[in-house]
């Protein structure tokens, strides 16, 4: 299963939207809200790095009060940065609520006379990017600007994460990534989510021919989450290319204390060919951790399972220790 961001028992989640607005008190930006319909709740999930994932503790943003019915479907986040909820279903009464900051920190006023740097600045802020009529504003100014300017804003240090992150998402879905030469100077950049998110990039821009010389510099990357993205972006791999340059670096990620990183690792061992099959037992050197890892991602990548993999990694997996054993299948819940 994929990581889990935060737990709140029972209930029946009926929508998500992730607030990337300015108008509520900083502690909601950047967080999920998940609306449960059963209990009548909206519950945000303040998201903090945990390791190779995000967590959360979820915190009740809104609940019914009394007997005044309230059902949550569906979360919208509107231009000035307005939660709307929409309630209703199975013969509950429906309706509408907004939900808003009373003390909000107002976007900038546009000026008329805006130059190169304010649209920019324009496009790198603009909120709530991924919604359609956030969309409409930004995506024409950015096809103006083309790529240049954002790629100045990605490879200056002096720029804050938040807008070099904000630039390489916008180079990866219109001007077709990073170069090679951004993505080496990146994988030694001084913030670690910068370095994750340039190696995301890989694997949304480049799946057809991963540069996997440049991957091996982020398999090794101190920070677990962009070991674990890397490996993700790895898993586009194709048919036609072997993975062979990169199998060093993952059998030392098969082996990893982090069960999401084996996860992944997991996850390429499902596109290896017959080539990479070979190599990875000449490299694991008979290890029993890596070799249940490699085989379980097998399993799962195949159309049909197979028995005797499974039955091979359970018995090595028994002689390495029960107490191993369980943290290796681990990466299988």
């Amino acid at each position: 299963m994929p990581p889990v961001a935060g737990r709140f028992g029972r209930g029946s989640p009926s929508g998500v939207v992730c607030y990337r607005h300015t108008q509520f008190p900083v502690e909601y930006r950047g967080a999920i809200f998940v609306l449960d319909w059963t209990f009548g709740r909206v519950l945000a999930l303040p998201l903090q790095q945990d390791g190779s994932v995000w967590s959360a503790d979820p915190v009740q943003f809104a609940s019914a009060a009394g007997q005044f019915g309230f059902a949550p479907t569906d979360a919208a986040v509107g231009p000035r940065g307005d939660l709307f909820i929409s309630i209703g279903g199975r013969g509950t009464r429906g309706g509408v609520f907004r939900i808003f900051w009373t003390d909000p920190l107002l976007p900038e006023k546009k000026n008329p006379a805006a130059k190169d740097s304010d649209t920019l600045r324009e496009v790198l802020h603009a909120p709530q990017p991924g919604a359609s009529w956030s969309r409409a504003l930004w995506l024409p100014k950015a096809r103006r600007l083309t790529r240049n300017p954002f790629e100045r804003v990605i490879m200056d240090p002096a720029q804050t994460p938040s807008d070099r992150i904000r630039a390489i998402e916008i180079l990866t879905e219109l001007y077709g990534g990073l170069t090679d030469v951004m993505l080496r100077q990146l994988s030694t950049d001084a913030s670690s989510a910068v370095r994750a998110r340039a190696v995301w990039s890989i694997g949304r821009s480049r799946a057809r021919h991963l540069p996997l010389a440049l991957m091996r510099r982020y398999l090794t990357d101190s920070d677990l989450l962009v070991v674990r993205t890397a490996l993700e972006s790895l898993s586009t791999l194709t048919a036609s290319q072997a993975v062979g340059p990169c199998l060093p670096q993952l059998v030392v990620c098969m082996a990893s204390n982090d069960r999401f990183v084996r996860a992944a690792a997991s996850r390429v061992a499902a596109r290896f060919n017959n080539a990479d099959w070979e190599e990875l037992r000449l490299l694991s050197d008979g290890r029993p951790d890596v070799y249940v890892t490699a085989n379980l991602g097998r399993c799962a990548g195949g159309t049909e399972v197979s028995m005797d993999a499974i039955t091979n990694s359970l018995w090595i997996g028994l002689a390495i220790g029960s107490k191993t054993l369980a943290n290796l299948l681990l990466l299988g819940r």
